[in-house]
């Protein structure tokens, strides 16, 4: 995901976690993703656990590896469980759970108030 790969000098960790957020949940390839996961939901049960094993480890799983290791490199944020934090994070920022689809700016920001409270030093 290209948000994740964009290198920058974090200086605000609110406001640059943020701007991540916001980038990754406006980013088309998130929002092609997110649709993918919920129709694979739908028909879990008609999917071979294989596939669907796969499918978590090249999609999902390797979404929450990049950032827990942005996370990991972050001053100022305690992380014993990098992949953990990074799970709370997306959980936190995602989707509108209203079910009004994605997330607003300040869906995110909140989200990132909540991550932050429980992972800063």
């Amino acid at each position: 995901m290209q948000a994740l790969d964009e290198q920058r000098k974090v200086t605000d960790l609110e406001d640059d976690l943020t701007d991540l957020g916001v980038a990754l949940v406006w980013d088309e390839e998130y929002v092609t993703h997110f649709a993918l996961v919920r129709q694979i939901q739908a028909d879990i049960d008609h999917i071979p656990q294989a596939a669907i094993d796969a499918w978590r480890d090249a999609g999902p799983l390797r979404v929450r590896r990049h950032l827990a290791d942005r996370l990991e490199n972050l001053d100022g944020l305690n992380l014993d469980d990098p992949m953990l934090a990074a799970f709370h994070l997306m959980a936190l920022i995602g989707r509108d759970a209203s079910g009004g689809g994605r997330s607003t700016e300040e869906h995110v920001r909140a989200g990132v108030r909540v991550f932050l409270h429980g992972y800063c030093d």
